[in-house]
């Protein structure tokens, strides 16, 4: 809550000083709903929504297509109906992933992977956290699960003495996950 306060008393200082895509910010959503890491694979397997609340999500628009001449390709209009973005404006070893992008009247969001589009007109135009919320966070233990698999995985790569301290890591995230 000492954070919300304290961003929220900044606000009104902060808007004379910032640029406007930094003063037109009014919050952020990031939610994962696919998080694995398929062993033997050198890339993990994600699913989410990223939001931007703006008050004006077409300029966000705009210098991100000013950044990426494949992504002025893309057409948004604020209708919150999802486009996808060209295979071509991915990442090299990306271009498999569905990524699309929506525009509402308040905010800009992008989805990546497999049906995160079809949810991401409802994401767009969802109401906003109540006012004075900039970061609210929660997340399932299989978040845990996944940072003990992380720790599995690299820890063969590390010396004998800070193996043991990541084991005592590892556990406690084995039981955070089961919560």
């Amino acid at each position: 809550k000492a954070l919300n306060k304290a961003f929220a008393d900044a606000r009104p200082k902060l808007d004379g000083m910032l640029p406007p895509p930094l003063a037109n910010l009014s919050g952020v959503r990031f939610t994962a709903t696919r998080l694995e890491w398929p062993e033997g694979s050198n890339k993990p397997d994600f699913a989410g929504t990223f939001v931007v609340g703006s008050g004006s999500p077409a300029l966000l628009a705009g210098l991100a297509q000013l950044a990426s001449p494949e992504l002025q390709k893309v057409t948004l209009a604020p209708d919150g109906k999802p486009v996808a973005i060209p295979a071509s404006a991915l990442p090299a070893g990306y271009t498999d992933i569905p990524v699309n992008v929506a525009m509402g009247e308040k905010a800009l969001a992008i989805a990546v992977g497999k049906d995160e589009g079809d949810r991401l007109g409802n994401t767009v135009t969802a109401a906003p956290s109540k006012s004075g919320v900039w970061l609210d966070w929660s997340m399932s233990g299989r978040v845990y699960g996944l940072f003990g698999d992380a720790i599995d995985r690299f820890g063969a790569f590390l010396p004998d003495k800070d193996r043991e301290q990541f084991e005592a890591q590892r556990k406690l995230y084995a039981l955070y996950a089961q919560w």
